[in-house]
């Protein structure tokens, strides 16, 4: 069985685009002395910044799929075999994922489908490391 592999987060335009507004606001609290704005502002640079760093998916040795999403959240185990679907997703909905070039993965959870979207820089890559666990998954990644 193959190692251990760790794919971190895409980071797309719209994330920047947030942690640079949220650097904006914190430039004007500065100025206008507003120590309440800047406590916010840098709450959330300090949340963004630690999401875009620590975003990431494992794929373990035991046959999961450990989704981490920052050190604020707690990770997210799927097992692969459980994988029904990977496929192209360009939804917006909140996911551990920081660009809009999204995979939506379908997996079984006990009796009922649930999905998860996730961002990897490398999809082709990821995709060809769940299918060497899991051949029994569709996808339209690779095609």
């Amino acid at each position: 069985m193959a190692g251990t592999r760790t794919f971190h987060s895409k980071v797309g335009w719209v994330y920047w685009g947030v942690i640079a507004i949220f650097a904006a606001f914190l430039f004007f609290g500065f100025w206008d002395r507003s120590w309440v704005a800047i406590l916010v502002c840098v709450a959330f640079e300090v949340w963004l910044i630690d999401e875009m760093v620590h975003t990431r998916y494992v794929i373990t040795e035991e046959g999961f799929l450990v989704i981490e999403s920052g050190r604020f959240f707690k990770p997210v185990a799927i097992e692969i075999l459980q994988i029904a679907e990977v496929k192209k997703s360009k939804s917006l909905i909140s996911s551990p994922a920081l660009s809009t070039d999204r995979l939506k993965i379908v997996y079984r959870k006990k009796s009922f489908k649930s999905s998860v979207l996730v961002s990897p820089k490398s999809k082709e890559e990821f995709v060809r490391c769940l299918l060497k666990r899991n051949g029994e998954i569709q996808t339209d990644v690779l095609t």
